[in-house]
């Protein structure tokens, strides 16, 4: 066939974008067959990635011209190529597919509309098509298209693939950098402009993102894509006034959070427990496992013996994946605290004194019991940005009231954990005291007492307003 003279062994790139008017002119006129477009695909396949691009580039342009059953036609020819074997290229060309795609069918529906209206004024029968019709185009070839073009699901081509390749699969291994990019094509899809948001589809991605997080599922990309697509709407500022318009980034969470059985950060919190309870289980048996492996007979039943605890204390307990998923321990947390901080601060969603609950959550789950010290760095130096205004527009997470709550048990923790305090652990822990200090106007340091005097000394601060300077602590004193 010609596809193969032009494509098949030996081809040339330059030959590739020359044959790109070509191939429009034959889709025009009705002589690209659908076993062209089926060896137009298998080409893509097995070449070397400067050749694939450009090829990927020619299916893109040639997405225009198909009529819309040969669109559907082609696009199926790329949803089945397996999850396992997608790469970047992939992810762009779906997402440039399906933005070519949904254009021509836009102006193939205008087309019909215009041509039945024109023939009602005529008094004839409504005829017309795209500029892509065949020269044979009956009226079979007509109502395939129109069929094609009505189908619920498929006019939205990859908005539902995208969304199929970011779940988690255990019998598929993704890179998180190649679901960071399918996720950053799906929020493109979402953009305002795109005919996907005005059809309603950015509320039934948001809304299957909370579905993951109530059941959890897919957690951590269901979370980055929840608040991609909820950035997507008009960003507001903090205000008292009544406002009926809740299509903003504010309006968004405060639905999620308000709708009664389902709120946000309770379904939130909830998921955080339970992924605690299930990674410590999964640490344990890899630490078993360890165990196991480093036994020796001399070692009696192993239990205990110096070796085993050696090869448990090695795992890596930051890079342990759940079963079936594909993100790390470390950036399953790291998800997760930069979703809550996204809703605390870009909407009135406080974790106030009357949801202590969620507060002992999070420092429970993600302090006290934290895994590991990389981990532990994570909630702590959230915990330091929740607690400060994040920027010019950004809004303190927590009220005072929590924020003592939280001094308090820091204070506790410290105590019987000093063993595990990093530098930033440290720069947190005296954030919260010197916070509390200038809200309380006063301030007790202990500090050793001299090699020459007995017992301790206090050093009593206060005053109108106590500056890090004022107290900073001395070597010795830290």
């Amino acid at each position: 066939s010609l596809i193969d003279e032009l494509f098949g062994h030996g081809m040339h790139g330059e030959l590739v974008r020359r044959s790109a008017e070509v191939l429009k002119f034959m889709a025009e006129t009705g002589c690209l067959s659908r076993d062209d477009l089926r060896d137009l695909w298998h080409c893509t396949r097995g070449k070397h990635e400067a050749t694939v691009r450009v090829l990927y580039a020619l299916i893109t342009d040639l997405v225009s011209e198909l009529r819309p059953s040969d669109r559907r036609f082609m696009f199926g020819l790329l949803a089945a190529l397996p999850f396992d074997k997608w790469d970047e290229h992939i992810v762009n060309l779906v997402h440039d597919f399906t933005v070519k795609g949904m254009d021509a069918d836009r102006r193939y529906k205008e087309d019909k509309e215009r041509a039945k209206a024109l023939a009602e004024e005529e008094g004839g029968d409504g005829a017309g098509g795209e500029g892509g019709s065949s020269a044979a185009g009956g009226s079979k070839d007509d109502a395939d298209d129109d069929a094609a073009a009505k189908t619920p699901d498929a006019k939205w081509y990859g908005v539902e693939l995208l969304w199929r390749f970011l779940q988690d699969d255990p019998k598929v291994s993704v890179r998180v950098e190649l679901l960071d990019a399918a996720i950053e094509a799906l929020v493109r899809l979402m953009s305002p402009k795109m005919s996907v948001a005005r059809a309603g589809r950015r509320t039934d991605i948001m809304e299957r993102c909370v579905t993951n997080l109530e059941n959890g599922e897919s957690v951590p990309q269901s979370l980055q894509l929840l608040q991609r697509v909820i950035a997507t709407y008009p960003q507001t500022q903090k205000s008292w006034l009544f406002n009926r318009d809740k299509q903003n980034v504010w309006g968004i969470i405060e639905g999620f959070q308000n709708r009664r059985g389902r709120r946000l950060l309770d379904s939130f919190f909830t998921d955080v427990q339970r992924y605690h309870l299930m990674m410590r289980s999964r640490i344990e048996a890899e630490r078993d496992m360890a165990r196991a492996k480093a036994w020796r007979p001399e070692d009696g039943d192993g239990a205990g013996s110096p070796g085993a605890e050696a090869a448990a204390a090695s795992v890596d307990a930051d890079h342990i994946k759940m079963e079936g998923t594909r993100y790390t321990h470390l950036q399953q947390v790291e998800a997760r605290l930069s979703f809550l901080q996204y809703v605390l601060l870009n909407s009135s969603v406080e974790m106030a004194a009357g949801d202590r609950d969620h507060v002992l959550v999070l420092w429970q789950c993600f302090v006290e019991e934290a895994f590991t010290s990389d981990s532990l760095d994570l909630a702590l130096a959230w915990l330091g940005r929740a607690a400060r205004p994040a920027g010019a527009d950004g809004f303190v997470a927590f009220s005072e009231d929590v924020a003592k709550h939280i001094c308090k048990r820091m204070c506790k923790w410290v105590e019987s954990n000093a063993a595990r305090m990093t530098p930033v652990g440290l720069r947190v822990f005296l954030q919260y005291i010197l916070g509390q200090a200038q809200n309380a106007r006063t301030l007790v340091v202990k500090v050793p007492p001299p090699p020459s005097e007995p017992g301790r000394m206090e050093r009593q601060v206060s005053g109108e307003s106590v500056s890090a300077a004022e107290v900073e602590p001395t070597e010795d004193d830290v």
